[in-house]
């Protein structure tokens, strides 16, 4: 799992797990599973990042890695090359899940539609 420094942007007083975050230049709303500690707008912290969920199909003759937001909710189009357990679409992503389901997709850029992109703070 790859550990990122992560900056605060939003909370949502709402949804208490909901935060928004900017990191390696994405702005990413995320499901915070693991929060161990109060958050503080505009702070910076350790995070990793995990998916929920997913639907895999192969890039076509495409290298592309990228991640959008679908709709108002934590899913995410998540477009990047698949290093046995990892997504790395500008931002590495563990899913053990990808190393078993997916092994022959290993070193393919592939597009992942994901239910939830998970934070866990560090």
């Amino acid at each position: 799992m790859i550990k990122y420094n992560a900056q605060v942007i939003h909370t949502n007083e709402n949804i208490e797990e909901e935060v928004t975050l900017r990191v390696n230049g994405y702005e990413l709303t995320c499901f915070a599973n693991i929060c161990p500690y109060e958050i503080i707008l505009s702070k910076i912290y350790p995070v990793i990042f995990g998916i929920d969920d997913y639907d895999v199909c192969i890039q076509n003759n495409s290298k592309e890695t990228n991640m959008r937001r679908i709709g108002d909710g934590y899913a995410y189009e998540i477009k990047g090359k698949i290093m046995f357990d990892t997504i790395d679409a500008g931002i590495q992503i563990y899913d053990e899940q990808l190393a078993y389901d997916y092994k022959y997709l290993n070193n393919e850029y592939v597009c992942l539609n994901t239910e939830r992109l998970n934070v866990e703070f560090l």
